[in-house]
């Protein structure tokens, strides 16, 4: 498994980034202009990429300020990638970053069966009686929002 990770994406890269975003139920439908513009606002993005040829195998983003707070965004991992340890490499080469050291919270949403993954780094299901809240503002994206409402 060669991999080096990456922080920015070439447009080669892009590319194959909105063709993994096509496989999934929660991201399928992005643009590549979406992905683009997505690319460009993000804090942060932390990716493997395969050494020899470049290819992008690996991906997530956050949003955040460096200082209090931290919202980890679109992991993912190419299917062929999977069962071969590359998400735990990717958690760990987040929640280790140098610089996301100085976070007070780091956030992360995901489907109920990752819960158990993830807590391996100590994130936890947070039980308050807050809500999270969103607002549509693009149409087509209803769809997936019902759904991950419902989940």
């Amino acid at each position: 498994m060669d991999l080096v990770q990456i922080e920015t994406l070439t447009d080669a890269q892009a590319e194959e980034l909105c063709e993994l975003y096509q496989h999934e139920w929660w991201c399928k439908g992005r643009t590549l202009d979406d992905v683009r513009v997505m690319l460009e606002a993000s804090s942060l993005i932390v990716a493997f990429a395969e050494r020899e040829t470049g290819r992008l195998v690996a991906f997530s983003r956050l949003l955040t300020d460096f200082s209090l707070r931290g919202m980890i965004y679109d992991v993912i991992v190419a299917k062929e990638w999977r069962s071969q340890q590359v998400g735990r490499r990717l958690v760990d080469a987040i929640v280790t970053h140098p610089r996301l050291q100085r976070i007070e919270y780091l956030w992360l949403c995901c489907a109920p069966d990752m819960v158990p993954f993830y807590e391996k780094w100590g994130f936890d299901v947070i039980a308050d009686d807050r809500k999270w809240m969103m607002r549509v503002q693009r149409p087509g994206t209803a769809a997936i929002a019902k759904v991950t409402a419902h989940e």
